[in-house]
């Protein structure tokens, strides 16, 4: 008898000092939530994320005709940053490799990638069917002109997470 006791208040401490353990592992990782939201702020998309997760923008330049790529992750303090832009040919808006030195051109996707290091509140994207704005997540994608309107501004910014809890 006496070691069963013995032994049920083993287990319950060892259950609360797990519990515990893992609470404080929980607090400690930082979780965010991509957010897709049209111009009347109701949200249309939204994608959870951790520090580092990757994503991307595709569509065509307006102008240009051309296919571009933005990539950005989620750093640190839960910021929008820009890492990259590719395209297959130069438009205005995008960004000019005589100003930015990290550059390199890759033959198999036949594209011009430009590493940037460029901090954003959120990105604004004016969608449509011509322009096929596609955001690329988990290697899923999403046609953003497909979400609500057919033709419309659309915003997509990182929330914190973590801080709802």
């Amino acid at each position: 008898m006496r070691l069963r006791f013995s032994l049920s208040i083993v287990a319950v401490l060892l259950v609360i000092a797990l519990l515990f353990f893992m609470k404080g592992k929980q607090s400690d990782a930082l979780e965010f939530g991509l957010l897709v939201e049209n111009k009347k702020q109701e949200v249309l998309f939204s994608h959870p994320l951790e520090k580092d997760d990757q994503f991307s923008i595709e569509y065509i330049h307006s102008v240009e005709k051309t296919a571009v790529r933005e990539t950005y992750i989620v750093n640190d303090e839960g910021e929008l940053l820009q890492v990259e832009t590719s395209y297959s040919g130069w438009g205005v808006g995008l960004a000019d490799p005589f100003y930015h030195r990290d550059h390199y051109y890759d033959h198999n996707d036949k594209m011009l990638h430009i590493h940037l290091d460029r901090t954003l509140s959120a990105i604004r994207q004016y969608t449509s069917a011509l322009s096929k704005h596609t955001l690329i997540i988990n290697n899923q994608k999403i046609l953003l002109h497909e979400l609500g309107e057919c033709n419309g501004d659309v915003a997509l910014f990182i929330i914190r997470v973590d801080a709802i809890n």
